[in-house]
């Protein structure tokens, strides 16, 4: 599937301004309907004239109205070339219909990153505790570049402070600390795409070979998986598009998933599938039932890239990530 990310304005296509890690540096693309054109305000009519001549029936214009009043044509426009080639008959009802399935999914794989990030947080902080104690992360020998090691030490201080300052009685109690925050604290505070470029900072220490070690895989593919779940998680919690879509960052392919492409979306749910169960015994269920009713809808599953029988696909993750927690597979197998 070709996808085609760009509007007509490139100013105000909702472009993602992100980091190497998909930090939060990105804007949402919820643009006012009318913000679309440089030759001048459009009405509502003219950008729904627009959009049946991308493809969409002209026959629910009402449903079309409804769509530009509540999300805006900036991000409507973006659904549509994936939509018109993966829907037979398509209409403004199909489109608002995948559009809402698309955000249901992002909520449901939001929910799941987050439960990863709250885990690795967690593990990231013991094992860099246990190797240098309390305030490991002001330990400079543990870091290849300085530049990046000063970016987080001073970040990770600068944000506690920030959130002191709107009022969060925890972060000023941290605060008054002073500078020497111990390392559970930096990270609590710290976000996914912050984290994830301390991990891919650290030396190759015993802190970063545990983790890896942990997840059955390659230091190499921790951070890389961590950079796109970072900027996936970007996306859900500010409005992005996940459907018909080709990710900017994204994971190393792995051969544990050799049938799926990792161009898409839903690789992030076997990536997922994954980590979580090295975390969170049969939390691949949990996620396959958050999932699975937005799944049985065929275009939003052909939106998603992912394959039929993803249900046998995720539960042949949580089969292989349990195989490797009890010893059963050969740490070679999985990098």
């Amino acid at each position: 599937m070709s996808l085609n990310k760009t509007c007509e304005n490139s100013a105000c296509s909702g472009t993602i301004c992100n980091d190497s890690a998909g930090d939060t540096s990105q804007r949402c693309d919820k643009a006012p309907a009318h913000f679309v054109s440089s030759t001048g305000i459009k009405s509502q009519e003219q950008l729904l004239s627009r959009l049946i001549d991308k493809g969409l029936a002209a026959s629910d214009v009402g449903v079309g109205m409804a769509l530009l009043g509540t999300l805006g044509y900036t991000h409507v426009v973006r659904y549509v070339p994936a939509h018109v080639a993966i829907v037979e008959q398509p209409s403004f009802s199909t489109l608002y219909r995948d559009i809402t399935l698309d955000h249901a999914f992002q909520g449901a794989l939001l929910t799941c990153v987050i439960r990863f990030e709250r885990s690795f947080k967690s593990k990231l902080s013991n094992a860099l505790a246990n190797e240098a104690g309390e305030f490991a992360h002001m330990e400079r020998s543990l870091f290849e570049d300085e530049g990046g090691w000063k970016q987080f030490v001073d970040g990770s201080r600068s944000e506690i402070v920030q959130k002191a300052r709107k009022g969060s009685r925890y972060a000023a109690r941290i605060a008054s600390q002073g500078r020497q925050v111990p390392i559970w604290s930096a990270l609590e505070f710290s976000s996914l795409g912050v984290v994830s470029k301390l991990f891919a900072n650290l030396t190759a220490c015993e802190a970063k070979r545990s983790i890896a070690l942990h997840y059955g895989l390659d230091t190499s593919f921790v951070e890389s998986w961590l950079f796109s779940l970072s900027f996936v998680r970007n996306e859900c919690a500010h409005g992005g598009v996940l459907y018909g879509r080709e990710l900017e960052i994204q994971p190393r392919a792995h051969r544990l998933f050799p049938q799926v492409s990792n161009r898409h979306a839903f690789y992030q749910v076997l990536v997922l599938s994954w980590l979580l169960e090295h975390d969170i015994p049969d939390s691949s269920q949990t996620l396959i039932d958050d999932v699975a009713m937005l799944l049985s809808c065929g275009s939003l599953r052909l939106g998603l890239a992912a394959p039929k029988d993803w249900i046998d696909d995720v539960r042949n993750v949580a089969t292989m990530a349990g195989s490797h927690i009890r010893g059963e597979v050969a740490r070679s197998s999985v990098e």
